[in-house]
Formats: structure tokens, C-alpha cells, sequence
């Protein structure tokens, strides 16, 4: 399966989240840097669940298609 170039992987995305996370957590982080890192964390944060409802949506797709699941209709 292709991949587009430079974008990190679902679990690169919430690697990334969870080191945001936990920067945050830590509470010494300055206001300003808190703020983008926030903001940064939020948008990695919506890139991965959107990546999650895309496969979510092929998984289903194929199912649909599955003979299984025509034998049970």
C-alpha cells in the first residue's frame, strides 16, 4: 500500500499526542508554549481519528462485500 511522503503513521500521530500530553502534564511548560503545544497536540489528535474513521470505513466496506456476510442477508 502507497503511502503519501512525510506524513507520520496513526501510531507516529499518537506517539506524538501522548508526548504532548505529557508535557502538558508536567505543568512546566511557559503559557505561550502550552498554547501550541495544545493546539499542536489537538491537530494530531483530529489527524489520527480521521485516519481511524477511514479504515473504520473500509473495514466496512469490505464486509459488506464478504461472502459472510452475503450468506446472513
Amino acid at each position: 500500500m502507497a503511502k503519501k511522503k512525510d506524513q507520520p503513521s496513526f501510531e507516529q500521530l499518537l506517539a506524538e499526542v501522548e508526548q504532548v500530553v505529557n508535557s502538558l502534564q508536567e505543568g512546566s511548560v511557559p503559557l505561550e508554549e502550552a498554547l501550541l503545544l495544545y493546539e499542536s497536540g489537538f491537530d494530531k489528535l483530529k489527524n489520527a481519528q480521521l485516519r481511524l474513521d477511514s479504515a473504520r470505513e473500509k473495514l466496512e466496506t469490505l464486509k459488506k462485500g464478504s461472502p459472510d456476510e452475503e450468506a446472513e442477508a
